[in-house]
């Protein structure tokens, strides 16, 4: 299993190709078809709680959709 900061910056890096943001389940599916892990869906949250609780990224929150994070602006 990846460090949780390692699996953190490569969510950065992801991220940043895709400014406007993506939901927690499109940053899943990404981990898993680049073949990252077997605990990706649980890999995902906890890097997206460490990026969030360090101000990195955002979440941004619509009525009709579902959230999406994306690096803070």
């Amino acid at each position: 299993m990846p460090k949780q900061a390692d699996v953190s910056q490569e969510i950065l890096t992801y991220l940043s190709l895709h400014p406007e943001g993506e939901t927690g389940e499109e940053i899943t599916d990404w981990w898993m078809r680049a073949d990252k892990g077997h605990h990706a869906t649980e890999e995902v949250r906890q890097a997206l709680a460490l990026l969030l609780e360090k101000g990195e990224i955002e979440e941004v929150r619509g009525k009709k959709r579902p959230v999406l994070y994306r690096i803070k602006r």
